[in-house]
């Protein structure tokens, strides 16, 4: 067995524990000190993966019953998410008739919230092929149903069977889960290390990226300068405001360096026709 297929058996095995640990009243007493010392990264899997107590006696609906909820005649309003029934007729206006989200309502539309394709190719449970970014929304989106809305119970098909019991399917989810809270986390420390520029453009004159100590929303002591990053495993340059004084961000500790911050970081790449001293770029047309 590979290294890879042993992560996911270890992961499902710490799922199926916490699980247990958050339905049987027996752990009651611990669950919040339990709780308290969990990573982040995994709490929130975890917690989502058990589906709290108040989900055991969720009732097990068809696809065709849950068809006919979409506020029609007077009738409720019910959407699933990931296989997870929800009541949202309090949010008629959006999901009933007429409403700008009335094609969620009666069905399982859980891929197209994450691709935004709001037809019948994708409104649809399965989300095979979805990267951890991906599946990272979808896990937003049913944390956000959970808790603004009222949970009915599960849907048979892809990801429950007939008793309400997780599929391969959603146990699969569960274990990218864990990933992908984890690679959420470290892209966070990533946007505190290297933050986005501020970006303006203006039509007929062009385009100016610049930094602040508040640029991308974070605060620090110093501004540094443009630089486009290639940030490991992305396809995709973006602008990140490189520290470039002091020592590394990994190594601030650290007596030896140049005292040129991150600038050596394999990553950046100066912006053609841009100073590499200044804290603005202007891009004319």
């Amino acid at each position: 067995m590979g290294l890879v297929s042993r992560l996911f058996t270890l992961v499902a095995i710490l799922v199926a524990v916490f699980a247990v640990i958050f339905t049987v009243d027996i752990f009651k007493p611990y669950r919040q000190k339990i709780i308290d010392v969990i990573p982040d990264s995994i709490r929130n899997s975890v917690i989502s993966i058990s589906d709290v107590k108040r989900m055991k006696s969720g009732k097990v609906y068809t696809k065709e019953e849950l068809s006919k909820y979409k506020g029609e005649n007077g009738s409720p309003v019910y959407l699933a998410v990931l296989g997870h029934v929800f009541d949202v007729t309090k949010g008629k206006k959006h999901y009933g008739p007429g409403g700008g989200y009335e094609f969620f309502a009666g069905r399982d539309g859980t891929r197209g919230y994450v691709t935004g394709e709001f037809n019948d190719k994708g409104l649809i449970e399965d989300i095979s092929g979805f990267t951890l970014s991906q599946i990272h929304s979808v896990n937003h989106w049913l944390q956000f149903y959970m808790k603004d809305y009222t949970f009915k119970g599960y849907l048979l098909g892809n990801y429950f069977d007939v008793h309400g019991n997780p599929s391969e399917a959603k146990l699969e989810f569960d274990r990218k889960l864990v990933f992908a809270n984890k690679a959420e986390d470290e892209k966070k420390a990533d946007i505190v290390m290297f933050p986005p520029c501020n970006s303006q453009f203006k039509a007929g004159q062009g385009k100016t990226l610049w930094c602040s100590n508040f640029s991308g929303g974070i605060q620090r002591e110093w501004v540094g300068v443009p630089r486009q990053y290639f940030r490991p495993g992305e396809t995709h340059a973006r602008c990140a405001c490189v520290k470039n004084i002091g020592p590394p961000s990994d190594q601030p500790d650290t007596k030896n360096h140049k005292n040129n911050g991150d600038l050596d970081n394999p990553g950046m790449k100066l912006y053609e026709g841009c100073d590499p001293n200044v804290d603005s770029c202007y891009f004319p047309e």
